[in-house]
């Protein structure tokens, strides 16, 4: 029988069990860090193309306008998006990445196209400044999945969209034209 030395005794060639499980908690901790910054970076991708598709929309209700002297008429969203869909770039008229509502209100020269975001943020030419009650349109609103809409008020300080709770506390993005701005 073979007699160990005394250098392989105090050098073991493996982990202890304490060493392996503390790796695991390391590895397990870092993932759940990953995780967590994958998940904002995914809801800031979403709401960054929430924004791009309403300044889309506004965009081409301006076209629109510019074209036929006058802005679209809203009796459903398919009737909207169908009127609008040869000023929108690209085949397919904009829709929210994760089934949010976006909304379009028309009233007399003043129009509004609204979205929720999940994150809180300040947003270039957004519509809702300490004055937010002065931006609010209560009649011809529809929304993307023509659900009841009597009042569009943009305000971010509740993250609503007229008791839409999509933002989750984040921002309603609006954008659109006011005679009185």
């Amino acid at each position: 029988m073979l007699k160990k030395s005394k250098f392989e005794l105090l050098n073991p060639r493996g982990f202890t069990l304490i060493e392996l499980i503390i790796v695991m908690a390391i590895i397990a901790l870092l993932s759940s860090l990953l995780i967590v910054s994958m998940n904002i970076a995914r809801a800031r991708s979403r709401d960054t193309r929430r924004l791009a598709d309403i300044e889309s929309i506004v965009n081409a209700i301006e076209m629109y306008a510019t074209t036929n002297d006058d802005l679209p008429t809203l009796s459903t969203w398919a009737a909207f998006t169908s009127s609008l869909d040869t000023f929108i770039k690209g085949d397919d008229f904009p829709a929210d990445p994760k089934d949010f509502i976006y909304t379009a209100c028309i009233s007399g020269d003043n129009y509004l196209v609204a979205a929720a975001l999940e994150r809180p943020r300040t947003i270039k030419d957004d519509i809702d400044d300490a004055d937010a009650a002065k931006y609010t349109i209560a009649t011809d609103c529809i929304t993307s999945n023509d659900s009841e809409l009597t009042v569009l008020n943009c305000d971010d300080s509740t993250g609503l969209i007229n008791g839409f709770p999509e933002a989750g506390g984040g921002t309603v993005a609006c954008l659109g034209y006011f005679a009185d701005q």
